[in-house]
């Protein structure tokens, strides 16, 4: 699984990161995750019911040891995949944040796709989280 720490961004404008500032040490994140009040276990597992409720979405890797999960998810008419990879992040107070990157496999853009998915995913998480 890809360690989003060391992650360096493609350069192109068909990615997004979320990710708490100094998390990636080689990339700067185009915004910032909440800190919510859940274990990080929990967190991951409530990413992945919101990952796999959407169409053309497959789990590629799952570690709830590493608190890690990498999805693809392909485009409706071309069937052209983009990979997103997630990490929780545990917090001293017992919640929990992460970084999340979505990125287009081909092409230079995406006409936002990337951002709009992680921004419908983060939507989506807190209906998925309440459900306990």
């Amino acid at each position: 699984m890809r360690d989003l720490r060391e992650l360096v961004k493609s350069g192109r404008p068909n990615d997004y990161l979320v990710a708490p500032d100094g998390y990636c040490l080689k990339a700067v994140p185009d915004a910032a995750p909440e800190r919510l009040a859940v274990p990080p276990t929990r967190l991951l597992r409530g990413f992945r019911q919101v990952a796999l409720a959407e169409p053309r979405t497959e789990l590629l890797e799952y570690d709830e040891g590493l608190l890690s999960a990498a999805f693809r998810q392909r485009s409706a008419f071309w069937g052209f995949p983009d990979l997103i990879d997630l990490t929780a992040i545990a917090l001293g107070d017992g919640g929990s944040s992460y970084a999340l990157y979505a990125r287009a496999v081909y092409g230079r853009g995406d006409f936002g796709v990337n951002r709009e998915r992680v921004l419908r995913w983060l939507a989506a998480l807190p209906g998925e989280l309440a459900k306990g």
